[in-house]
This record gives C-alpha cells, structure tokens and sequence, in this order.
C-alpha cells in the first residue's frame, strides 16, 4: 500500500521548482528595495543641490546688487584720497633715494611694455651688499634707514591728517 499516488521524483521536482521561484521573487522584492532606497536618497540630494543653487543664487544677486555702489565709493575713496595727498610735499629726507628711483621707472616700464604685448626690457639686477650681512654697520644702516623711512611716514601722515 502506497501512500503517496504521486512519484518521490516528481514531489521533489516540485520542491526544487517551489524554491526557486520562492528565491527569484524575495530577489526581485529585495530590488525593488533597493531601487526605493536609491531613488530616495537622489531625491534628497536633488532638494539639497535646489537648496544650495538657491543661497548661491541669492548671494549672487546680492552681489551685483552691491557691485556698483562698491565701485562708486571706491572710485569716490581714491578720488579723496589722490586730492588729500596731491598737494602735500614730501620732506626731502624722506625721497627715494637716486637708485631705488631708477629701479622702480624700469619696473613701471616693463609692467607698461608687458600690458601693451611688447617684450619688456630686462631689469638691471639688484645690488649686491658691500660687506657680509653680518657686519655690524650693514645691521646699524638698516635700523638706520627703517628709522628714517618710518619717521617720514609718520609725518607724511601727520601732514595729511593736518591738511583735512
């Protein structure tokens, strides 16, 4: 007596086939899954890349809004300040001295023939210390000469202060 009607080999197949549909479906549920949890998390830095584009937007605006007026006050600050200083004479111990002179009209000479496309003629080379930098006159004449040039700024500044 067979309890079974069925063939032990066809129960199994069944089986086999149950399981596998059963493993394809939780695959395809779980990527499902997946796909929800990924499109949430691009949704969410779409809204943050909105937000982003938004305070970039507004800063932006703001600065163009402020650019002119920006331009105006510093055209009228230099303006001031070219008339302040246009008329006050430098003391004469405060001048550039003949050399310093000379090397700063090469520079603005080479700066000039660079901003017009032309080649710029080459700057003299600086001079070299006439004794080691240890020497002890050589550390007096530059406290010396820092002194001297500090003092006339302090002048000059007291010469303007005085003129306004």
């Amino acid at each position: 007596m067979t309890l079974n009607p069925i063939p032990i080999g066809l129960c199994l197949a069944g089986a086999g086939v149950t399981a596998l549909l059963s493993a394809w479906g939780g695959w395809t549920v779980n990527d499902w899954r997946d796909d929800s949890k990924a499109l949430a998390a691009v949704e969410t830095a779409a809204k943050e890349l909105n937000a982003a584009r938004a305070t970039v937007d507004r800063a932006a605006t703001a600065y163009e809004q402020e650019k002119p007026i920006a331009a105006a006050q510093s055209f009228v600050r230099e303006s001031t300040i070219r008339e302040i200083c246009k008329d006050r004479p430098v003391p004469a111990d405060c001048a550039v001295p003949d050399a310093a002179r000379s090397m700063l009209d090469n520079a603005v000479d080479a700066a000039n023939a660079r901003a017009s496309g032309q080649l710029a003629p080459a700057l003299p080379p600086l001079p070299k210390p006439p004794v080691p930098l240890t020497d002890p006159e050589r550390a007096v004449w530059e406290n010396t000469m820092i002194a001297m040039y500090g003092d006339c700024a302090a002048r000059h500044l007291r010469s303007v202060e005085a003129g306004r």
